[in-house]
């Protein structure tokens, strides 16, 4: 049998051969070799700029066609929205109650402080167009304010008043694996997963306006993660539209805590501290462009 079907490779060379698959990473065919009969062989696309391929044996006729491939290997994108914090916060609520705080008024405050802000952006690399590697940031903020009673357990002697504001952030950056599928013909929408892993940063800020209570920051560095998983648009080549959602990962289990006169490195348990367990959820829409 002969061969039918023709490879044109980007440095201008034919291959005559039997074509047997085209995918968006390889080509794969077979030439014929007078001692082994038919031998397999494969090629990436990015060296092929075409391919010829005869309808069948009895048809003259030969189609050219292109080979797909991804035509921009950089994505950049960007995204911001939601994020809830997972673990739980029953350790806030007795700090605050034992502090002579009000029990409801501690509850609202701690749940306050579980939703927040959202924001990433990424870089990725794409060596063939299912999968590449880059680097992710994903960032997280979330504030919370009262007017606080704090009862110093004297007998109903004595209170101090003050408004209580906290905020944490959260910031992670870190090296990045990516892995997409189209599901059109048109590769118009795909789906992706990115799993990044790298840098974690907590800070922790808590402030009074009272001058009798000090004000309080805990920094922590630590190991995290980030998984997302992703529904994306491209109304143009060049770029998308997406919804995501995402689960990132960390505990923190030391840090510098400064009071604005002092400052020491503790290990949390240490000082009565629970480890802080980092995670969350986080929703958000994103744009991503493509060159």
């Amino acid at each position: 049998m002969q061969a039918q079907d023709k490879i044109v490779t980007t440095s201008g060379d034919t291959i005559e051969c039997r074509i047997v698959s085209v995918s968006g990473d390889f080509i794969v065919y077979e030439q014929f070799a007078s001692d082994k009969g038919f031998v397999g062989n494969r090629l990436p696309v990015e060296q092929m700029s075409a391919y010829i391929k005869g309808k069948d044996s009895n048809d003259k006729a030969e189609q050219k066609k292109s080979i797909p491939r991804p035509a921009q290997r950089w994505q950049l994108g960007i995204q911001g929205g939601a994020g809830y914090l997972l673990a739980s916060t029953k350790g806030m609520e007795k700090s605050l109650i034992d502090a002579g705080a009000d029990e409801k008024l501690a509850k609202d405050f701690s749940k306050e402080l579980k939703w927040g802000y959202h924001y990433g952006a990424d870089i990725h690399y794409m060596y063939n167009k299912q999968r590449g590697v880059g680097i992710k940031y994903s960032g997280f903020y979330t504030s919370a304010s009262n007017y606080m009673i704090f009862d110093t357990h004297d007998g109903g002697v004595t209170y101090w008043c003050a408004n209580m504001e906290k905020r944490y952030y959260i910031n992670f950056i870190g090296f990045s694996f990516r892995t997409q599928q189209y599901f059109t013909r048109s590769d118009k929408f795909r789906i992706g997963f990115d799993a990044a892993f790298g840098y974690a940063h907590y800070r922790d800020e808590e402030e009074y306006d009272n001058y009798m209570q000090n004000n309080y920051l805990l920094k922590s560095n630590s190991f995290g993660w980030n998984m997302e998983f992703s529904i994306e648009y491209s109304p143009l080549t060049w770029v998308s539209i997406g919804a995501h959602i995402s689960y990132f990962g960390s505990w923190f289990w030391k840090g510098t805590l400064t009071d604005g006169y002092n400052s020491a490195t503790v290990k949390f348990k240490d000082v009565q501290m629970d480890n802080i367990n980092a995670s969350r959820l986080d929703l958000s829409i994103g744009i991503k462009f493509y060159f």
